[in-house]
């Protein structure tokens, strides 16, 4: 009985050794939550002002409005303006502001807009070997967003410069595309 006790000990004291070992490599080696990511929040103003063209008869005004998703969250949004401002959504689901002045006076047009956005840190493990290319289906469900679009500007010139119709789908005489904003007078 002596000699089972003596045999048992040097696999126990093995057994405890290595679950010591076990434990301090999970702890120091991965066995930890990963940190929340951080966020940061902004307050936005934007103002924009368009420069009505002599004898224009009615000036049509599309621009960008912000935009919610999984990391941007946006809060108290606000626009001023001496007129209406209506919001419609694009042929992608992208919200737009929308106004049109007729008859508008010499001088500037301004539309001023505010709001707070809080962004949270996107976090990526890119793994070069899990890549491939797309399969016949996923080019598929992505054939829309690979055409061209009446929305981007190609070679410095908008779309409607190329004999496209705008995003009013109606013709726009004189047209202006300044940053992200579409600007027409008529």
């Amino acid at each position: 009985m002596h000699s089972q006790r003596i045999r048992i000990k040097p696999i126990f004291l093995s057994f405890v050794a290595t679950s010591v070992v076990l434990v301090i490599s999970v702890r120091m080696f991965g066995g930890s939550k990963p940190a929340q990511p951080k966020q940061a929040s902004f307050q936005v103003r934007n103002e924009f002002k368009v420069q009505v063209p002599k004898g224009a008869k009615t000036v049509r005004m599309w621009f960008s409005v912000p935009q919610e998703d999984a990391v941007s969250v946006i809060r108290e949004f606000s626009v001023a303006a001496d007129f209406p401002v209506h919001y419609y959504r694009d042929d992608w689901g992208n919200r737009v502001g929308y106004a049109e002045v007729n008859a508008p006076a010499e001088g500037p047009i301004t539309i001023r807009e505010g709001f707070g956005l809080t962004r949270t840190e996107t976090r990526n493990d890119i793994d070069p070997t899990r890549t491939r290319p797309l399969t016949d289906q996923e080019r598929a469900a992505l054939f829309a967003y690979l055409q061209p679009s009446s929305h981007v500007a190609i070679q410095g010139c908008s779309a409607t410069d190329h004999g496209h119709q705008s995003v009013a789908r109606r013709p726009l005489p004189l047209y202006f595309l300044l940053g992200n904003r579409r600007i027409s007078a008529i």
